[in-house]
């Protein structure tokens, strides 16, 4: 049996927007070279994401912490008893630069004032302010960071997919 419709059918989702994406980007000072254009290209995917109500969230990650965290490691978790095979993540820092949750002049705000820092990174490191300063790679620390966001964020906006980019070296 032979149906010449087949070209003709059309599926419709009735919620299509049902993915997100999440950006995690290397703050570390091999990444100086290339942080002008890695960062232009996450604008632009971000100012994508915004225009057709694609949720996102955009990560810098780093082992630099000067000015976040203020008293040692050790100060803040002398209460805590760890066990034998606790994953410990020390000096470790992930960023949260934009997001979806930004509305209106928020997000005109962060997006520019992204662009400036990576534009300093790449031309004038020594204008960098101190807390933002690069570091090396916590890229394993980032995945595993990675593991409790993703599934957050996927309930959060009741996401079926998910997509993870990690823009490294």
């Amino acid at each position: 049996q032979i149906n010449d419709d087949i070209f003709k059918r059309v599926t419709n989702l009735p919620e299509g927007k049902n993915h997100g994406l999440l950006f995690f980007f290397d703050l570390s000072g091999s990444m100086q070279n290339h942080i002008a254009p890695t960062i232009r290209q996450i604008i632009n995917l971000v100012m994508f994401c915004n225009k057709v109500g694609i949720p996102f969230e955009v990560y810098g990650f780093t082992d630099t912490v000067e000015g976040f965290r203020r008293h040692s490691i050790d100060d803040q978790h002398s209460d805590i008893n760890y066990n034998n095979k606790d994953l410990i993540i020390a000096k470790f820092s992930l960023r949260n630069y934009a997001s979806s949750k930004m509305r209106g002049k928020e997000l005109s705000t962060a997006l520019p004032q992204l662009y400036t820092l990576s534009w300093l990174w790449d031309r004038h490191s020594s204008l960098v302010p101190r807390d933002e300063r690069l570091g090396s790679t916590p890229l394993n620390d980032t995945i595993i960071t990675a593991h409790d966001i993703i599934p957050k964020f996927r309930k959060q906006y009741g996401l079926e997919k998910v997509h993870v980019l990690f823009l490294t070296d």
